[in-house]
């Protein structure tokens, strides 16, 4: 197999593994706003969806933050490849991404659980 195919599943992969995880983060916000604004929640429900919110975008976190380490992880291993993707994938600001795809889940999860209690 030649390093250009390798690259591409590489990048398949990642893509992937993004798209999944934003999936999944979609699905249980939507599901647990949904849960909150169409039933009156009992105080035992508040916090069982208080905790499941909580722990879903901690686990969706943690997912963001590791697809972006390794999209830059496989950004810094094209090798001596001059073209001009590989040479975008180099400049990627790779540090403001992680700080974006870190405050996006803490935000949604502190508005998710302000929903929850009103």
């Amino acid at each position: 197999m030649e390093p250009k195919d390798i690259q591409a599943r590489r990048d398949l992969s990642l893509s992937l593994n993004f798209g999944i995880i934003f999936l999944a983060f979609v699905v249980a916000n939507a599901w647990v706003l949904q849960m909150s604004a169409s039933s009156d929640l009992g105080s035992a429900q508040q916090v069982a969806m208080t905790v499941f919110v909580v722990v879903v975008n901690f686990m969706i976190l943690l997912g963001f933050d590791n697809a972006v380490q390794s999209w830059k992880a496989v950004s810094e291993d094209f090798g001596n490849d001059e073209s001009k993707w590989a040479e975008l994938q180099r400049k990627g600001p790779y540090g403001l991404f992680r700080v974006i795809v870190a405050i996006v889940p803490l935000a949604v999860t502190i508005t998710t659980v302000i929903a929850i209690f009103s």
